[in-house]
C-alpha cells in the first residue's frame, strides 16, 4: 500500500503543531534521499541541506516563542495561512521525492497543517481549562509530540 499522501498529510500536521518543524524534518528526509529527481526539482535547496542550520535555528526559536503569554492563537488567519503554506511545501517536497503528484502532496500537507492547528489548539486549551495544567507544560508536551512525530516520519521514509 502506498502511503505517500498519508505521510504528506502527517508532515503537514507537524506544521500545524509547530510551523517550522515540518520544513526541518522534510529537509532531513530529502537530504537522505539525494536523488537526481530532487536535484532537478523546485526542492533542490532542501535536498542539498544548505538551509539546515537556518531551519533548525528558526524552529528552536519557535519552540521558545510559543511559550510566551501574548502569542496569538495559531488559528489566526495569517498564522494559519503560514502553517498551511509550510505544510503544503513539505507535502509537495515529499511527493517530489517519491515521484508522486506534488499538487496532491501540497493539498494533503496543507490539510494536515490546518487540521492539526485546530486540533492541538483545542487540546491545549482544554488541558488548561479542564485539567488546570499550566500552558507551558502543555506546550512542552506538544513540542515533544511534534519532535517524536517528525522523527517517526524520518524513520518511515527510509
Amino acid at each position: 500500500m502506498d502511503t505517500t499522501y498519508l505521510k504528506s498529510f502527517a508532515l503537514g500536521a507537524v506544521s500545524g503543531m509547530r510551523s517550522l518543524m515540518a520544513p526541518v524534518f522534510t529537509n532531513e528526509i530529502l537530504k537522505s534521499h539525494h536523488t537526481r529527481r530532487l536535484m532537478h526539482s523546485p526542492f533542490k535547496v532542501l535536498a542539498e541541506g544548505k538551509l539546515s542550520p537556518f531551519l533548525k535555528t528558526a524552529a528552536l526559536g519557535e519552540l521558545v516563542v510559543d511559550k510566551l503569554p501574548d502569542i496569538p492563537d495559531r488559528i489566526e488567519p495569517a498564522l494559519l495561512a503560514g502553517r498551511a503554506a509550510l505544510g503544503a511545501l513539505s507535502g509537495a517536497a515529499f511527493c517530489a521525492m517519491e515521484n508522486k503528484n506534488m499538487a496532491i502532496g501540497a493539498a494533503t500537507g496543507a490539510a494536515g497543517a490546518i487540521a492539526a492547528a485546530y486540533l492541538f489548539l483545542y487540546l491545549r486549551k482544554k488541558a488548561g481549562s479542564e485539567f488546570k495544567i499550566n500552558d507551558t507544560v502543555v506546550g512542552i508536551a506538544e513540542d515533544l509530540m511534534t519532535i517524536g512525530s517528525g522523527l517517526g516520519l524520518i524513520k518511515a521514509a527510509k
